[in-house]
């Protein structure tokens, strides 16, 4: 395993806190459950659906104005992904 460190707004924090107590886990356990059995999809759709260089890739942060460019963004692949199916 490897340590992260994220970034939540406080209301997500809590509903994390609620759904744990409930299963009961640590939040990390469930963070780690919830992605894992998401994130190969969101990352095949990524690779069908590239549409620009590596070179050109900025990241972003979650503040200000990113914050509705990277949902747009995640939008978009997901849209993406519901043309497929």
């Amino acid at each position: 395993m490897e340590r992260i460190t994220i970034t939540l707004p406080p209301d997500l924090v809590e509903q994390l806190d609620a759904v744990s107590r409930v299963i009961p886990c640590s939040r990390s356990s469930l963070v780690s459950l919830m992605l894992s059995e998401n994130i190969k999809i969101l990352e095949n759709l990524c690779f069908e659906m590239r549409d620009i260089n590596p070179e050109d890739v900025v990241f972003k942060r979650a503040r200000g104005q990113s914050v509705t460019k990277i949902a747009e963004r995640y939008r978009e692949i997901l849209d993406g992904f519901e043309m497929y199916q």
